[in-house]
């Protein structure tokens, strides 16, 4: 079962019925699917004994260093990723004046 077809709806149902359906199929993907959700509780929470979904993500800076007594773990936005590495990696790990390579760019592909 799909999302109906939305033409002329208003805001708040619109977003209604997308969680609603979000919420009620989410069961229903697959074992690979259920890993990718997981994946911060059995590779962070489970090895570094540190729950990031414990504390707020801050989405103004796009990145977040969480500490605890066993580590400290750094979480960036991949969305934010040019506009944050340069500030995350300088307040996790001191780096002066990092600087993100772009490779592998599509736009950059020539055939």
């Amino acid at each position: 079962m799909g999302l109906p077809h939305i033409e002329q709806v208003e805001k708040e149902k619109a977003v209604n019925d997308i969680n609603n359906y979000l919420l009620n199929n989410f069961q229903r993907f697959d074992e690979k699917t259920d890993q990718i959700c997981s994946w911060f509780d059995k590779e962070i929470k489970d090895v570094f004994q540190f729950d990031v979904f414990s504390a707020p993500f801050d989405t103004i800076n796009g990145y977040k260093i969480f500490s605890s007594s066993y580590s400290d773990i750094l979480i960036m936005r991949l969305e934010d990723l040019t506009a944050c590495c340069q500030k995350a990696m300088y307040d996790f790990l001191g780096i002066e004046n990092f600087v993100l390579i772009d490779k592998n760019e599509g736009k950059k592909m020539v055939c």
